[in-house]
């Protein structure tokens, strides 16, 4: 039975390094797009965690794969998008 419990946490440690791994490469992708439109890496960063405080990790995992039009994003996502921009770039100006 001890041998099915190690079995069990080793590979709850390994999906769950491996989601934190996706979400890690996902964030510096998002990033990468954002420095190259003129951001700053702090509204770069604040701009990602927001938005993932707003809708899900698993929510901004998936903007790699879709667009701002894409209906399987929320409707409301690309308004909310370009004001969490605008937010974040006018206090990194401070």
């Amino acid at each position: 039975m001890k041998f099915y419990k190690t079995i069990l946490v080793l590979g709850l440690v390994v999906g769950d390094y491996s989601v934190s791994g996706c979400d890690i490469h996902t964030q510096q992708e998002f990033e990468k797009i954002c420095l190259s439109g003129g951001h700053t890496q702090a509204s770069c960063d604040c701009i990602y965690q927001r938005l993932e405080q707003v809708y899900s990790p698993q929510l901004m995992q998936r903007l790699e794969h879709v667009s701002l039009q894409s209906p399987a994003l929320p409707q409301d996502f690309a308004p909310t998008f370009f004001s969490v921009m605008r937010r974040c770039d006018k206090e990194d100006m401070g």
